[in-house]
């Protein structure tokens, strides 16, 4: 998770502790790969 500067906080899922040094294939197929961006309604500490 991270805030913005643009004011948004944005979330990260994914299954990359899958794939780590493994072939594009394989990466293509533990997919899929999530971006959540929301305005939260306390501001936030910009790169924390």
């Amino acid at each position: 998770m991270s805030y913005a500067p643009d004011g948004f906080t944005y979330l990260t899922a994914s299954s990359l502790n899958e794939v780590i040094l493994q072939s594009a294939a394989t990466v293509k197929s533990k997919g899929p790969y999530y971006l959540w961006r929301f305005r939260p309604e306390a501001p936030g500490v910009i790169g924390r």
